[in-house]
């Protein structure tokens, strides 16, 4: 398997993996591979990445690409896809279809929307039984 930067079927490393070795001897375990240096730092700065798109809140507006998504799955997407918006009509809110799409791709273009939500929330309220007749 070649190796992008490798120098053919000589052997040595590529001169990208020897910079990193030189640079970054202090990252390297006993055995452990540039490759598995690479992907360890690639994973860390994913979920830093992921920290900070889902970190605090925002809601869409007019122009943005989560408001695009928003208007796309409010009108096209739930009908075409009505399985993937389970809990959503066509009319629920703006800000339940931002929620929706953040939740099913916390790394995308839209967070979690600020303003609260207007779901209306249906508890059973129990009520004691009546005291026994006297």
């Amino acid at each position: 398997v070649a190796i992008c930067g490798s120098r053919g079927d000589s052997g040595e490393l590529p001169a990208a993996t020897a910079r990193i070795q030189r640079l970054n001897a202090d990252s390297f375990e006993a055995g452990e591979s540039a490759m598995s240096v690479l992907a360890r730092r690639f994973a860390h700065q994913e979920a830093r990445e992921q920290r900070v798109n889902t970190s605090g809140c925002k809601d869409a507006v007019p122009g943005s690409d989560c408001y695009g998504n928003i208007t796309w799955a409010m009108t096209a997407g739930i009908l075409a896809h009505e399985a993937q918006y389970k809990g959503l009509t066509p009319s629920s809110s703006r800000r339940d279809f931002q929620e929706h799409i953040f939740r099913e791709n916390p790394r995308g273009a839209c967070r979690m929307p600020c303003t609260p939500s207007h779901k209306v929330v249906t508890t059973r309220a129990t009520t004691p039984p009546p005291p026994p007749p006297p």
